[in-house]
């Protein structure tokens, strides 16, 4: 994955993001909030292999909860359903937690990734803006 590795698609702006991202804890605003949920998740799927899903399902389900907010990015990033997106990322984890592998996971977590910062960053260069 391109994030994984500091080159992902919205590095800069998941760079400058991240700086707003609290040490611990949730972030007052929402967007903000979103990017440390995909960096969280993310992170466990890079690392520990999803182990921690248990634990992570609350920041996925709070990106699931806010993909109507997220859809019209997603289709500018070529995600014709960010709903469709969600589950089959929860499929897939759970396919891997299975033992049956985890095909397309990494590129369905590097397009989650995209659509959740271009959607932050959209939101905090309006806030910006004023």
């Amino acid at each position: 994955m391109t994030y994984w590795n500091n080159t992902g698609k919205y590095q800069t702006e998941l760079d400058e993001l991240t700086k707003k991202v609290p040490t611990s804890g949730k972030a007052r605003e929402l967007h903000i909030d979103l990017v440390r949920n995909i960096q969280n998740l993310v992170y466990d799927h890079y690392n520990n292999g999803n182990c921690n899903w248990d634990n992570k399902r609350e920041q996925f389900a709070h990106i699931e909860y806010c993909a109507d907010e997220l859809a019209g990015v997603a289709k500018s990033e070529g995600v014709k359903n960010i709903h469709r997106l969600l589950a089959d990322i929860r499929r897939q984890v759970g396919d891997c937690l299975d033992g049956d592998g985890d095909s397309g996971l990494n590129d369905n977590w590097e397009t989650l990734t995209d659509v959740v910062v271009s959607w932050a960053w959209q939101v905090e260069s309006q806030e910006a803006t004023g």
